[in-house]
């Protein structure tokens, strides 16, 4: 999900029907009031979503996707906020899919084709970029964020033997190195060895937080504040003793909200100030939250699914 004004988001998802686990078209949807009221969009044939979603301004936004009958990745475009996706843009080789940052309104990052792609003009042509490779391969990038063309932060999971990493670029991905850990050991004792990260994102003030989950059960946060370079673990509240965390947002006063669920599969909502511990609260069993987004001045939307519905939302990404 993604909103570019307090009174503007627009949600992507695929909806599993719970009788049969049959994955259904996706769709989108668009609010003008905060939230509270949707509008189904218009979307340009049939498509699958991938999980990007990216909103330059309250006009401009792309989002990743696929076809029900190829596995080629394409861009799809909206120039009215969201409301209609008439667009589809893609390379015949390969293709944008999963996450996207667009650190202006033509320039993006994606994943997709070798590892990474990037576009100057809107989608139209993409570039094959150097994607971050560690001691198992070429990285798993479930989340990227890119404040320019130039540096962009990766998180995701290294392949094997499947530990969260942390990569960095300074030069437009022709070159990759690790994060820096405060402590070089501590990620990798909290979550066992094995472990993904889901989620990152930084405020204007170079402060980052990334989130995910062990493979054990345990959620993940770390924070940096020198705007992705080097990164160290908070405490969590004793509440947040299990499940995973999915998504993350911080506004230009570095306060921040993470959601996911608890291993109870209880939706979780979790916030922090500036060095304080996180504050967490349960938003009731059989639930999680998938995405979020926060346009400042405490206006928060999110979304995820309930598993007592029928057919519910879930896959959306920021």
């Amino acid at each position: 999900m993604s909103c570019a004004l307090r009174s503007v988001g627009v949600a992507i998802a695929y909806v599993t029907a719970s009788s049969s686990g049959a994955v259904r078209l996706g769709v989108a949807a668009v609010s003008s009031d905060g939230g509270r009221h949707w509008t189904r969009a218009t979307i340009s044939g049939p498509v699958y979503f991938s999980g990007g979603i990216a909103c330059s301004t309250s006009e401009v936004c792309y989002a990743t996707a696929s076809g029900p009958h190829t596995a080629s990745g394409f861009l799809l475009v909206s120039d009215n906020g969201g409301l209609t996706w008439p667009t589809r843009l893609a390379e015949p080789k390969y293709g944008p899919r999963g996450t996207i940052s667009c650190p202006a309104v033509r320039s993006c990052w994606a994943t997709g084709g070798l590892g990474l792609l990037s576009t100057i003009n809107g989608g139209r042509s993409w570039t094959q970029r150097h994607g971050p490779v560690g001691a198992g391969g070429n990285a798993d990038v479930a989340s990227l964020y890119c404040p320019s063309m130039l540096r962009c932060i990766a998180v995701g999971t290294e392949p094997s033997p499947g530990y969260p990493v942390i990569f960095v670029t300074d030069n437009d991905g022709s070159s990759w190195h690790f994060a820096s850990f405060r402590s070089s050991s501590a990620l990798l004792d909290t979550v066992d060895g094995s472990g993904g990260l889901a989620s990152v994102t930084c405020s204007a003030t170079q402060y980052c937080v990334a989130v995910g989950a062990a493979f054990i059960g345990w959620p993940i946060v770390v924070t940096s504040t020198d705007g992705g370079e080097s990164w160290q673990m908070p405490t969590m509240p004793p509440l947040v003793s299990g499940g995973g965390l999915t998504d993350v947002t911080c506004d230009a006063l570095d306060g921040c909200v993470v959601v996911g669920s608890t291993r109870n599969d209880a939706a979780l909502i979790a916030t922090s100030q500036p060095n304080q511990t996180w504050d967490a609260r349960l938003q009731g069993v059989g639930s999680n939250w998938s995405s979020l987004s926060c346009t400042g001045l405490g206006h928060c939307v999110a979304v995820g699914n309930y598993a007592a519905m029928v057919a519910s939302p879930k896959g959306a990404r920021s």
